[in-house]
């Protein structure tokens, strides 16, 4: 062998980047999808939660459009990919979203209910039943203390 051996073919862009742990175009896609319905129906159910349900898709196709649209926005501006605690995040909150109104308003009518019944006398007292101004106070007999020399003694006999 001598030392004019020529080099071997060199990789492409596409096999740089997997050599170097960067994820593959398909890799990208595919997460870029991911993205994409998950913003999609994030704003769809905030729409259709301001708004109402005629924000629902007619059908698929229409949700498609709108979803590869997003993807190829994402592509454009090569958006970087979201960590899975990232996904878990946006999942927790398309999830939650749309329920926050009506449990505001079950929190809301607690606070209102507790405050007209305080407002009636009807709250529970945390320190017990009232005593009337008038009732005569009798004294209880005193309850036996422990011995400080042995705790517990009480549950031990002998």
């Amino acid at each position: 062998m001598n030392g004019n051996a020529q080099p071997g073919p060199q990789p492409g862009p596409q096999q740089q980047q997997q050599q170097q742990g960067e994820p593959s175009r398909d890799q990208v896609l595919s997460a870029y999808a991911l993205m994409a319905r998950m913003c999609f129906e994030m704003v769809i159910r905030l729409l259709c939660m301001v708004f109402g349900e005629f924000w629902q898709p007619k059908d698929a196709d229409e949700r498609k459009i709108v979803v590869d649209a997003i993807i190829s926005y994402l592509d454009s501006i090569v958006a970087p990919i979201l960590s899975p605690l990232q996904n878990l995040w946006l999942a927790i909150a398309g999830y939650s979203l749309p329920r926050l109104p009506a449990t505001f308003q079950k929190i809301f009518a607690w606070i209102k209910s507790r405050k007209e019944k305080k407002k009636q006398g009807g709250g529970r007292d945390p320190k017990g039943p009232a005593i009337p101004v008038d009732a005569e106070v009798t004294q209880q007999p005193e309850k036996e203390t422990p011995s400080a020399e042995a705790p517990g003694a009480e549950f031990f006999p002998g």
